[in-house]
């Protein structure tokens, strides 16, 4: 490959990265949680290897965790919104959740119980 194709390729997708990155710092919803999900990815070295292997109990790949909450805005709108493990465990199903633009954070507003 070019060079100059090359570096045409990496501006293309760091500005792409960073346009993903401040679409989401410049997004403001409130809203209340309707869902709680985990999405668990495997990622596995051993692949493209091919033929016969076996697994002399090494480290052969990861998993990792993207903790996502759903969320129906006071608009009516229902958005998939990933947080960290932290805020994943805080907040719950009926949950006030509030999103300032300019942040990646949530403000977790506990729901009131019913008597």
């Amino acid at each position: 490959m070019k060079p100059a194709l090359l570096v045409g390729v990496v501006v293309a997708i760091l500005a792409f990265v960073i346009g993903l990155y401040l679409r989401r710092r410049s997004m403001a919803f409130e809203g209340e949680v309707i869902d709680k999900d985990v999405r668990e990815m495997v990622n596995n070295t051993n692949q493209g290897q091919g033929g016969l292997t076996i697994n002399m109990g090494g480290n052969t790949g990861n998993v990792t965790h993207s903790y996502m909450i759903k969320v129906q805005t006071s608009t009516g709108k229902t958005i998939n919104w990933q947080v960290s493990e932290g805020k994943y465990q805080q907040v719950n199903i009926g949950d006030h959740v509030t999103k300032q633009a300019d942040t990646t954070d949530i403000a977790i507003t506990p729901k009131t119980p019913t008597t």
